[in-house]
């Protein structure tokens, strides 16, 4: 996290509404991948911004910066690279 995570989340969602799932498509054979991606970011978000991302569970993230919740449960709510 630095200066620009707010600028990075806004160009994010930019880039998301003009390009919608074009810019974020993936094979069906890349789910295990893109799961295994989901955990990856999730264990070290927890362990590395303790003060900005907590969770009772390890699998419900809440991101203090946002007032976000993310849920990380299996089947995932969005696509993981969203």
């Amino acid at each position: 996290m630095d200066r620009y995570y707010w600028h990075y989340l806004e160009k994010k969602k930019r880039i998301f509404h003009e390009y919608g799932d074009t810019n974020i498509a993936s094979l069906p054979e890349s789910d295990d991948a893109c799961l295994e991606l989901v955990e990856t970011v999730r264990a070290h978000i927890l362990k590395r911004y303790p003060l900005l991302f907590q969770s009772n569970d390890g699998i419900i993230v809440y991101n203090n910066l946002t007032d976000e919740v993310l849920d990380m449960t299996e089947s995932l709510k969005e696509h993981p690279l969203i």
